[in-house]
């Protein structure tokens, strides 16, 4: 095998594995969990760190609302297993149509995973020191 054919082999596999990877990390698709003429959820893997709301889960609801002439807001979403990715989002249809932003923002924050344990520090009550020849060695207790 020459050199080109086998960087170009090397580019494609290269792009190939990437966009593998990529689409592994997409959402999979809304699908519909329950509906009434008053509520409507949607289940679907995201690969995130907190709940995310798709375009289509959104577009679903307001779809599904207006049905009964009514606005689709946003109630929230969570995991379904912290061993899994399913999420499932809820939607009230209603005659007033409301912020959904405030309810993203909040579910979008990142959680905080640094742990710090608390330390007790002692205080040193005691030194005593050694010394043999040129050398000295102290103990701080």
């Amino acid at each position: 095998m020459n050199s080109q054919l086998f960087v170009r082999y090397a580019w494609q596999v290269s792009v190939l594995s990437t966009a593998v990877a990529l689409a592994a990390c997409a959402p999979s698709p809304a699908q519909q969990d329950y509906a009434s003429p008053n509520v409507i959820s949607f289940k679907y893997e995201a690969w995130d760190e907190v709940p995310t709301l798709t375009a289509e889960a959104l577009d679903k609801a307001v779809q599904h609302c207006s049905q009964y002439g009514k606005y689709a807001n946003y109630k929230g979403g969570s995991a379904v297993s912290v061993f899994s990715a399913e999420e499932i989002h809820q939607f009230a249809c209603e005659d007033k149509k409301t912020d959904d932003s405030a309810i993203i923002a909040q579910q979008s924050k990142r959680p905080d995973y640094v742990y710090l344990p608390s330390l007790s520090v002692t205080t040193p009550t005691h030194t005593s020191c050694n010394t043999m020849g040129t050398f000295t060695n102290c103990t701080t207790y």
